[in-house]
């Protein structure tokens, strides 16, 4: 009973610990479930109407496009962020289409994405799906061979292939499947165009206007007042605000940007490095002179040594120095040039071969696997009794691309054959020039563990001169003790003062670039002309206002920086710091113009050639000038032109941009009657729905909610 008394008397205090227990449990959940929504949130790239896009399905699609447009090559930092561009517009333009799309009830079935592909069933077929099935000898009217590539493009088939070429079969199909999601994008975005098209009617005002309403041909003189001095002209700061305030959405700033400011210096080669470049230059010179060019060549990174002779044609698309093809088209066989210092390089070259021979060939090729390299004597008999050697292709040939144009492969060049494994084994197995020998008609074989191809060169090209040659480049660079000097200079600036306007300072007495101002936000590429700059703009972008680079960054190879934030400008409005020199200029010109005008309106000239003498230009004309404005000069050049009479000669008149014009209509022409007003009538209609559609578009994509969250990750 006790017991129970003090558990009575204590009943409150109870209540409370249980009370926090249950409070403690609950929100310990909601912490938990708090962290994986924050960390879901983190991992978006990007947010569109909502909708999100995770980082890795983000970079999932960049890598594709850059292996796509990157071909293999390695990609500059620069081109990267162009492309990282390029898969962001993808994703939100996707998200817009795909969107009002579903609200109009529009699709592609894939009836219709076969009927694009064929031109079936009244669908025009897709240029760029046509040109693509082009390039493996399909015609896209042919539904059966477009069939049977659909069919080939699947996983489950491509693993039946030889797994030697696999891989180009991937490439290609990785090519398909984005230019099939791109081509369905297009047609739902051409069927809601074709939509907003159709709503565009014509009231009879519209109609009137556009029929009856006559066009002049209008003799006319335009002059620049870029020539007027700034100071006799002045705008103030109450100018430049009441421009700002009235002009808001000229301003408008759909995404944050940062504000920077920083130093740097380009690393250039010290006069010692200098004449340690020439040192190595007339070293490899000797050995280029008295080795093989392997040998001369075998310490540097920049070399092409010619395996097989090659035109000049082929020789042009290296882009090499205009002094190292003039040498190999003159020089003697062995001999090696003198080369001078340019763009901080030597150029190295050895002619080692010259000839005159055909520049090219049509080859048809068999490729077998190895599942049927027993096949080859079988092959070699029917083609010795006469067998056609385009259908024998056709029916044993593995390669797809080239048996589907009865064996033939393009060898135009050897720097653009197309990107497969057959043909690439052809140029590593050094049998160009066996193909070039061979008596033209017969067939060659070439046999390897796991494939055998078998050859036949016809109609040889006119022959021509060809070059083998070797070619290396030696540098001129700085060395470690060059960039240790300069960084070690630029750390001192960092380490020595407190704030960057004395870093600033100390930077531009050593004659250092130092910028102030500079804008950048998350789909900035680069800084300045700076390479490889994107790091220092990442950090920037997810730095605090006020922040200074805490270390020396390098940018590329030969660039060094030290970075600050000025300040993050939110999304909304420009701020009147951030336009107000663009405003001043835009107004100083304005009133330029504006006092140009009034100064000639005072000469009371009276004939066009004063104009013309006077402003230091001509008397042009222009016919067909109406009320309609074509974007070929400013509307009010229009509205002059249909205004002031005929035979008469305006005022002079400027425009926002400083132009100042003078105009004098010569002669009008009526609208067209009876039928031809409808076809008047009907050729605008459709201008208009076009510019109607558009302007519908790139409304809708102005009013997508986007957060770019890039800058975290890129």
């Amino acid at each position: 009973m006790a017991t129970l008394e003090k558990i009575r008397n204590k009943a409150a205090l109870l209540i409370i610990v249980v009370g926090l227990a249950m409070l403690a449990f609950i929100m310990g959940d909601f912490l938990r479930s708090g962290t994986t929504f924050f960390s879901q949130e983190q991992n978006v790239a990007l947010k569109i109407d909502g909708e999100k896009i995770k980082a890795p399905d983000f970079q999932e699609r960049l890598n594709q496009v850059e292996q796509l447009q990157g071909g293999g090559q390695s990609l500059s930092d620069e081109q990267r962020m162009y492309i990282n561009n390029q898969v962001a517009q993808q994703f939100e333009n996707e998200v817009l289409v795909n969107k009002e799309a579903e609200a109009l009830g529009v699709d592609v079935s894939s009836a219709e994405f076969l009927a694009m592909l064929t031109g079936q069933g009244g669908i025009a077929p897709s240029p760029m799906l046509s040109q693509f099935l082009g390039q493996f000898g399909i015609n896209a009217a042919d539904s059966k061979a477009v069939s049977d590539f659909i069919n080939q493009m699947t996983d489950k088939s491509i693993s039946s292939q030889p797994q030697e070429v696999q891989s180009s079969y991937k490439k290609i199909q990785l090519q398909w499947l984005t230019l099939q999601q791109q081509s369905v994008l297009s047609r739902k975005q051409e069927k809601i165009a074709s939509l907003l098209s159709r709503s565009v009617v014509l009231n009879d005002i519209d109609a009137q206007f556009m029929s009856e309403v006559p066009n002049r041909q209008v003799a006319m003189v335009h002059g620049s007042s870029a020539d007027i001095a700034d100071d006799k002209v002045k705008v103030t700061d109450q100018d430049i605000q009441k421009y700002y305030d009235s002009h808001k959405e000229y301003f408008k700033l759909r995404f944050g940007t940062t504000k920077m400011q920083y130093i740097s210096k380009e690393v250039r080669p010290s006069a010692k490095d200098y004449a340690d470049a020439e040192k190595t230059m007339q070293n490899v010179k000797s050995l280029l002179a008295t080795t093989t060019p392997e040998d001369a060549f075998r310490n540097l990174s920049d070399k092409f040594i010619a395996s097989t002779y090659l035109t000049m044609d082929e020789i042009s698309q290296m882009n090499l120095p205009g002094s190292v093809t003039d040498f190999i088209t003159s020089a003697a066989v062995n001999e090696v040039n003198d080369p001078t210092l340019a763009n901080d390089q030597y150029s190295l070259v050895k002619l080692t071969g010259k000839k005159n021979a055909t520049a090219g060939v049509k080859l048809q090729m068999i490729v077998l696997d190895s599942t049927k390299l027993n096949l080859v004597d079988s092959i070699n008999t029917q083609l010795a009794s006469g067998v056609n050697f385009g259908d024998l292709a056709k029916k044993y040939s593995v390669d797809d691309r080239s048996k589907a144009s009865d064996g033939y492969v393009l060898m135009a060049n050897r720097f653009g054959m197309p990107d497969s494994t057959i043909t690439e084994a052809i140029a590593a197995s050094s049998q160009m020039d066996t193909i070039f020998k061979v008596p033209f008609g017969n067939v060659i074989t070439i046999k390897k563990n796991n494939y055998a191809m078998l050859l036949k060169a016809s109609d040889p090209k006119p022959a021509v001169d060809k070059y083998k040659f070797a070619y290396g480049i030696v540098p001129a660079t700085f060395s470690d003790d060059t960039y240790n000097s300069d960084f070690n200079a630029m750390s001192q600036i960092l380490l020595n003062n407190s704030d960057f306007k004395a870093m600033a300072k100390a930077a531009a007495d050593k004659g250092y670039q130092v910028e102030d101002g500079v804008y950048v936000d998350v789909s900035t590429p680069i800084l300045g002309n700076i390479a490889s700059s994107r790091p220092v703009i990442h950090w920037a972008l997810n730095a605090d206002a006020g922040a200074i680079s805490e270390k020396v960054q390098r940018c590329g190879l030969n660039n060094i920086m030290i970075a600050s934030v000025v300040e993050h400008v939110k999304p909304g409005y420009k701020p009147l710091s951030m336009v107000k020199d663009d405003i001043k200029r835009r107004l100083m010109d304005t009133k330029k113009g504006e006092k140009m005008a009034s100064d000639l309106e005072a000469k009371k000239l009276t004939t066009l050639e004063d104009y013309a003498s006077a402003m230091k230009s001509r008397v042009d004309t222009i016919s067909g000038m109406s009320y309609t404005v074509t974007g070929a000069q400013p509307a009010l050049v229009n509205g002059y032109a249909m205004t002031t009479a005929l035979q008469s000669i305006s005022k002079p008149f400027s425009t926002e941009d400083g132009s100042v014009y003078v105009v004098r209509p010569m002669s009008e022409s009526n609208a067209p009657a009876g039928a031809s007003v409808q076809a008047v009538i009907q050729q605008k209609k459709a201008a208009m729905s076009n510019q109607i559609a558009q302007r519908a578009f790139m409304h809708l994509y102005n009013i997508l909610k986007i957060k770019d969250n890039r800058a975290k990750f890129y």
